[in-house]
């Protein structure tokens, strides 16, 4: 019997600053709970661990470069918070004690990756030959074997050996599930591995929701769930001579809510230019990162939620605005500060340039409804600052309680805002709406100490 830990999708965040741009990943969270996870597949006895793919959350800008006409002028700094979090999860996988076979996916940097991590080779484990791919995607985005990959593919589904094999992928084989992430070749690599007969298990990453186990012509294929989303499951398989069977285990039931404060961006948090600029342009406006801190320190989520138009106007593609989020992060993280997640809009309506984007909703609403409930945010608990009466309106259509600052728009959207909305709380800045959020909640503004903090810089 053999019992393999089958993890994956971790998309670790811990030097790094900031956490992913898709808020479902809980990327601050996953190197406390990996430790647990680990020390919990020792107790079951597990006889080696897999990883298949996505370790570390890597900015999109490191791994794709940015977009031509902008810039991040600090590249190198991420670059060493990228290998501190890859040596972060290596000293936990050593510590455990166990062997492990780890796999990098779309979301790493394949250089650091190669850095810390030892190459990729078979590894043998009771009576088993365990062998790792390590794959890419092609220019149209498709998951694809090439390569000194696809050689070693070729290499163990041509060998006669009676050693039963155990392939591990980053990507999902498709046809075998309803999923639509898997490999361009994924018929063929099934066909292959149909008429070799000897390939006992594929394992697989890339879909987060996981898979259950199926068998298809002798061989069984499995996806294991995110671990990076709640409740931050990974699975244990038990591959016997005539079946195997999976275990998925779970790390934490539902998070106790916790107030909430929301935060518009542009005119909140930092000042306009990045609206239709990239990070270069992005600066905070005084007081926002002691504001946000103090909210840290006090216990709050605090989640930024905005309306990026300009995306769906042609100004900049999508992966700008991710990059100046990076930036936000990044300068917070200077003063101590953080936000736990960043959720925004893409489109600009019947303004919207991109056809794909035309029918995805712009409405701030939307945003918040979905922040309430990947967060497992209470609206009755939280507040949302903003600068405009569409930020006004968006709280008191969730049930938050909205505040209006006079930075950004907020001058010129006050009168509005009394005629409207006349109770509506009004501050001068961030920094005067936490004092009043801290007040009403009568919590001590130095209560916790900050999550994060870059100090070398």
């Amino acid at each position: 019997m053999l019992r393999i830990a089958h993890f994956t999708d971790f998309h670790l965040r811990k030097a790094l600053p900031g956490t992913s741009a898709h808020c479902r990943q809980r990327s601050r969270e996953v190197a406390g709970l990996l430790s647990k996870a680990l020390a919990q597949a020792q107790k079951m006895e597990a006889d080696l661990i897999v990883i298949t793919g996505d370790l570390v959350d890597v900015p999109r800008f490191l791994v794709e470069g940015m977009p031509r006409g902008f810039a991040m002028a600090e590249k190198e700094s991420w670059y060493e918070f990228v290998m501190e979090d890859y040596r972060t999860l290596r000293g936990l996988l050593e510590t455990s004690g166990l062997p492990y076979i780890a796999l990098p996916g779309e979301c790493d940097s394949i250089e650091a990756f190669h850095q810390v991590f030892p190459a990729l080779t078979e590894t043998q484990c009771r009576g088993y030959r365990l062998i790792p791919f390590e794959d890419g995607r092609d220019i149209r985005g498709g998951p694809r074997r090439w390569g000194s990959s696809r050689l070693r593919f070729d290499a163990a589904l041509g060998d006669s050996a009676p050693c039963p094999q155990i392939h591990l992928q980053p990507y999902p084989i498709a046809g075998t599930f309803n999923h639509p992430c898997g490999y361009v070749e994924s018929a063929s690599m099934r066909n292959m591995i149909a008429r070799n007969g000897n390939v006992r298990l594929c394992l697989s990453g890339g879909h987060h929701d996981g898979a259950e186990l199926i068998l298809s012509e002798g061989t069984t294929y499995g996806v294991a769930p995110a671990f990076c989303e709640f409740p931050h499951r990974w699975r244990l398989l038990e591959v016997g001579p005539k079946k195997i069977i999976a275990q998925d285990q779970s790390m934490e039931g539902p998070p106790v809510p916790r107030p909430t404060v929301f935060l518009d961006r542009d005119g909140v948090i930092n000042d306009e230019p990045s609206y239709t600029w990239g990070p270069e342009r992005f600066r905070l406006l005084p007081g926002a990162a002691t504001a946000i801190s103090a909210l840290n320190r006090a216990g709050l989520q605090v989640v930024v939620v905005t309306s990026q138009s300009a995306i769906g106007l042609g100004y900049v593609p999508e992966a700008v605005v991710q990059a100046v989020h990076e930036k936000m992060h990044f300068l917070l993280a200077k003063a101590g500060a953080h936000v736990d997640a960043v959720y925004y809009t893409t489109s600009a309506g019947p303004h919207t340039v991109l056809p794909e984007l035309a029918a995805l909703p712009e409405a701030k609403a939307t945003l918040l409804r979905q922040a309430v409930l990947e967060l497992f945010a209470d609206p009755s608990d939280a507040w949302l600052v903003g600068d405009r009466i569409s930020d006004i309106e968006a709280a008191r259509d969730c049930g938050a309680r909205p505040l209006l600052v006079m930075t950004g728009d907020g001058e010129k959207s006050r009168p509005e805002v009394a005629r409207c909305y006349p109770n509506t709380a009004v501050a001068a800045n961030l920094l005067a709406a936490v004092k009043m959020i801290l007040g009403e909640l009568e919590i001590p503004s130095r209560q916790v100490e900050p999550a994060l903090s870059i100090s070398n810089f």
